[in-house]
């Protein structure tokens, strides 16, 4: 299976063209907070993305997702804010998790432009979600006449270092060629 292009950019959330702009949301109780670059992104759309997570009773529990489209406001066609619940309780294993199923639920977004690890910032932080999001189509294809595909063909990682990334992409690599020969 072809494993989408990652890579790393210091444009700004504003600004950057893809079909899926992914922001985190952290559980507060039964409620949500916006971490600050979601809610500049929100200050940037006046205010829907708060106004759609109010409307939907959304929580922010881990794997929860809600999409907001951006309109003519944002470069990005659309905002996906995922949960990944409570500021003490994130892990690596968390952003890894909620990472792959929002790689399923954006599998027709051909290029998605990530912050999913803006509230844990550290390489290990930004591995994890890029081995999430990167892997979380996987689908062995070697014995299938017609196999399924995910038109998500690149993953931008915003605010993160090129060696983070490209840390994560070895990872993604090393677990896809793993599952390609067990397969």
């Amino acid at each position: 299976m072809a494993l989408p292009k990652i890579s790393a950019s210091n444009a700004s959330a504003t600004e950057v063209r893809c079909d899926a702009l992914l922001v985190p949301a952290l559980q507060v109780g039964k409620k949500f907070e916006l971490p600050k670059v979601a809610q500049e992104i929100d200050a940037a759309l006046d205010g829907r993305i708060r106004e759609h997570l109010d409307a939907t009773g959304f929580t922010a529990k881990p794997g929860s997702v809600a999409m907001v489209a951006s309109g003519e406001k944002l470069a990005a066609r659309s905002v996906a804010v995922a949960g990944i619940g409570s500021r003490s309780e994130l892990s690596t294993w968390t952003l890894r998790r909620v990472g792959g199923g929002v790689a399923r639920r954006l599998s027709s977004s051909s290029t998605i432009a990530s912050l999913l690890h803006c509230e844990l910032q550290d390489g290990e932080g930004i591995a994890a979600s890029i081995e999430g999001l990167a892997l979380g189509n996987y689908r062995t294809t070697n014995f299938k006449t017609k196999p399924a595909s995910t038109s998500t063909e690149s993953i931008v990682v915003l605010d993160a270092s090129r060696d983070d990334v490209a840390r994560g992409q070895a990872i993604v690599q090393a677990v896809a060629l793993a599952r390609d020969l067990t397969n």
